[in-house]
Formats: structure tokens, sequence, C-alpha cells
């Protein structure tokens, strides 16, 4: 009889842990639903370009600005409830999107989508610490990582397909169902879980770490589309640092802060959190790039490219058991660096792109990637976690995910700039033979770039007679000089991050067992 209890309690928590990952998939299955119905969306309310970028955007800023005080609910109030009421805000927020009838409800909807989500984000990784005894929790945070890299490829895939077959409002039907059965699933399945300790609400620290986070991601995601001496992206920046100071000073002074800033005092936890920061940073600008080569310099359609970009996600998923097996026997600094040189490998080969490169040798390099990438994350978060408590998991996993955020948005600011300045620069030197000035060859290359989307015919004729090739190869040739750029600063990041492991975290350290969380009763 013993037997079956265990049985049956052990399908319970995988249950939970299956239920976790649906949950967490949610933010991207959303975005990715937005991101693919962009077009179709502005033309059907009739609004402009600006608005839907706002509408794009505001997600990931309350995300971002709300994950800290997601957490430190979910450890005061308990993780599955605000978990729970988490999801409903997520469904709430897809049918509302998909029910929009102008732009200004469209934003709004995906407003609340982001707030939702940054209860759901930190409080999923929180929850499946919970379920599993210290000894199985790295392979656990390994296996819920690879699967969680695994659907934040298919997600969107899936809102695609429903999107390109019923229309884009059915597409904001995929984030409502992930999130419904998710967040069933955790209220089925997952025991309830919080702090041991009262801890007062700090309104205050929430409040002003939001506008800081709020004003930074703003800042980092204009300067990918302004630049960065844009004035308002620096007033957004300047606004985010003043507040993030104030939120420190507030922090060192309240009874009950929102974060224990005596945490930094640990090397190991802060070579572990800006690590972790630059590898989302890596991954976070190079996949664009990437997937726009596939589809500007080779040729391909939106899906195929993206297809052939799932095949890291793929293998991240098949590596994670063995990541975290690793991690739980020859601990975090051997993975982390083990993982950081595949990175560093995958993308060497991807610096030296060329046009006419074959898909194998692509893949390869994704590959490696994918791997390195899981075998880094995974102890990054392992050590977050394992730096606090257990009744401050959810404020744990928060802080590590908002790291990985802040380290995405910079890389999709970042790198995109990277990859202007190489291309746009390869690009002048090829044409310099034509005698045209540079003015002459940016405004030839925009009316060509906007007739190319009604049909190549069309593009081509507008260009010089005689011409015509020439400019179609500078293009080909410069943009997969960009891409390349890319890699090789992402090939340096690595390289920078393998440093910051190799001085910040002890040779034989490995991770401090977890406590698991005190049950609500």
């Amino acid at each position: 009889m013993a037997t079956h209890e265990s049985d049956r309690t052990g399908l319970a928590r995988w249950l939970a842990f299956g239920a976790c990952v649906l949950a967490g998939l949610s933010n991207e299955v959303s975005g990715g639903a937005l991101s693919l119905s962009l077009r179709d969306a502005g033309a059907e309310l009739g609004a402009s370009q600006t608005a839907m970028q706002v509408a794009m955007t505001l997600s990931k800023l309350m995300f971002g600005a709300f994950m800290l005080l997601g957490g430190l609910l979910g450890d005061t109030y308990g993780r599955r409830r605000v978990l729970v009421f988490g999801c409903v805000g997520i469904v709430a927020a897809s049918l509302l999107a998909g029910l929009s009838a102008s732009a200004g409800m469209l934003a709004v909807a995906r407003a609340l989508d982001g707030l939702a989500n940054a209860a759901v984000g930190p409080l999923t990784l929180a929850l499946v610490m919970g379920l599993f005894p210290p000894a199985e929790a790295p392979r656990a945070i390994a296996l819920f990582l690879g699967l969680s890299a695994l659907g934040i490829a298919l997600g969107p895939l899936a809102a695609g397909m429903v999107i390109q077959g019923f229309g884009w409002r059915a597409g904001f039907l995929a984030p409502a169902v992930v999130a419904a059965v998710g967040g069933l699933g955790v209220r089925l399945w997952a025991p309830e879980m919080r702090g041991a300790e009262q801890r007062r609400l700090d309104g205050i620290g929430a409040l002003v770490v939001a506008v800081a986070l709020l004003a930074l991601v703003f800042g980092v995601i204009g300067a990918g589309a302004q630049g960065w001496g844009h004035p308002r992206v620096l007033q957004s920046l300047a606004v985010g640092a003043g507040a993030l100071v104030a939120f420190i000073w507030w922090e060192s002074r309240v009874a009950d802060p929102l974060l224990d800033l005596s945490l930094f005092r640990s090397r190991a936890l802060n070579a572990a959190l800006v690590t972790g920061a630059l590898v989302a940073l890596v991954l976070g600008g190079v996949i664009l790039p990437l997937l726009y080569f596939f589809q500007n310099v080779q040729g391909l359609p939106p899906v195929a490219a993206l297809v052939r970009v799932v095949p890291m996600v793929i293998v991240a998923a098949l590596v994670s058991p063995l990541a975290g097996k690793l991690l739980a026997t020859v601990g975090p600094r051997a993975v982390i660096l083990g993982g950081l040189g595949l990175i560093g490998a995958g993308c060497v080969i991807l610096a030296f792109l060329q046009p006419a490169t074959p898909y194998p040798v692509v893949l390869a390099a994704l590959a490696l990637v994918g791997a390195g990438n899981i075998a880094v994350i995974t102890p990054v978060a392992e050590i977050v976690l394992a730096s606090v408590p257990p009744e401050r998991a959810g404020s744990a996993a928060a802080l590590n995910n908002a790291a990985m955020q802040v380290g995405g948005a910079l890389g999709a600011a970042t790198l995109t700039s990277v990859f202007l300045d190489a291309a746009r620069t390869d690009y002048a030197a090829r044409l310099a033979s034509t005698g045209l000035t540079f003015e002459k060859i940016r405004d030839i290359t925009r009316a060509w770039r906007e007739a190319v989307r009604t049909s190549a015919s069309t593009g081509a004729r507008i260009l010089p007679e005689g011409m015509e090739r020439q400019f179609e190869d500078a293009f080909r040739q410069a943009f997969t000089v960009g891409v390349a750029r890319v890699f090789a600063v992402a090939a340096g990041v690595a390289l920078v991050c393998a440093a910051l492991t190799w001085f910040g975290i002890h040779a034989h350290a490995t991770p401090k067992s977890v406590p698991k969380p005190q049950a609500a009763r």
C-alpha cells in the first residue's frame, strides 16, 4: 500500500511539473501570436505601425517591470495561488486581445498579459523547485528549462498555424488554452507553497523597481529602433538609472525589503547573474539576424526560416537531462565553462558565414549553441535559487528571470546595432565603384527593398540600369557580413562570461541543497 501511495505521489508530482512548464510558456506563445499577426491586426484595426509596435512592446515592459513583485507575492500569499490567478489573467488578456475593436483595446490587453505573466514566470520555476527532493533539484531545473526552450520555439509555430487557418483573432486562443490548461493542472496537482516567515509587502520598493525596470527596458528596446543617442532613449535610461539608485537606497533601509541586498555579497551569485544575463544577450541578439539571413539572403519564406532555427532548442531540450546530471556530479563551474565553450564554438563557426554556406554547417553550429545555452542557464538558475532560504524561492526565481529579461532586451538592441553598422559599412564599400554618393545609394536601396515587397520584378526596375546584379550581390554579401559580425561579437561575449565564471565561482563548489519550501496547510 505504501508503494502505491508513493507511485501516486510521483505521478502527481510530474503532472504538476508538466503544468508548470505549460503555464511558463504562456508569455512566449502570446508574444508569438501577436508578432505573427501584427500586420493583419493593424490593417483590420486601422492602426498605425507605431501603435502596433506599442502594443507589441507593452507586454514585455510590464512583464519585466513587475516580475520581482510577482515573486514576492507568491512567497507571501502562496505560489500556487498567485500563479493560478496569473493564468486566469493571461486567459482574460488573450480573450480581450482576440476581441479587440481598436489598437488601444489591444494595447490594454497586452499590458494585462504582461502583468499576469509577471506572476506566472518566476513562480513556475519556484514551484518546480519545491516539487522535488534536493538531490533531484538540479535535474528537475535542467529538464524544466530544456522543455521550456522547446516550447518557446514550438509555441509560436502552433500559434502561426492557427492564424494561417483561422485569422489573427483566433491566434490568441493559443496562449489562452496554454494558460488555462497549465493553470488548471497547477491547481489540481501542485501543493500550495509559501514562505514560513510573514513578510510585509514592500509597496514603495515594488513601485520604484517597477519604474526602474520599465524605463530601462523601454530605453533598451527603443535603442534598437532609434539608436542609443536618441533623446527619448537617453531620457528613459536616465530615469531608469535614477530609479534603480533610489531602489537600492530604499532597500538598504527598509525593515522587510523586496530584495535582500546582502545577497549580492556573494561573488558566485553576482557572477552567475551577470553570466546568465550575458548569455541571454547572446541568444536575444543572434536569432533575429539569422532568421533574416535565411529569408533575405537564402530566399526562404518566414516559416521555413523559423523551422531552420528550431533544432537549436530541440538540442537544448535533449541535452537538458545530461546538464542536470553533470551539475549534480561535477558542480556548476565546470558545467558553465563547458556550456560557454560550446556556445563560443558555435558562434565562431557562424562568424565565418557566407551567402552560400550549406545548412548542415549552420545546423551543427546551432546545435552547439543550443547545447551550450542549456548547460549555462541550468547551473545559473541553481546558484541563484540556492542563494536564498526556501521561503524566498519565488523572489530568487524572479531575480533570475529579471536578469534574463534585461539581458535578452539588451541583446536585441546592441547586437542589432552591431549588425546594422557592419552591414551598412560593407554595403557602401562594395558599391563605392558605382560613383554614386552614399545618400543616393541609401535612397535607391530603400526604394528597392520597398518595391521587392510587392514583387521581385518590380524591385529590379528600381535599380540603376546595368547595376542590378552589383546591387543585389552587394546586398547579399553585406547582409551576411553583418550577421557574421554579430556571431563574432557573441563569441567574444562567451569568452568574457568564461572569465567571469572562472574567477567568480569556486572550482570545487557544488550547488547548495535547497530545502523544500513549507507546504501550506
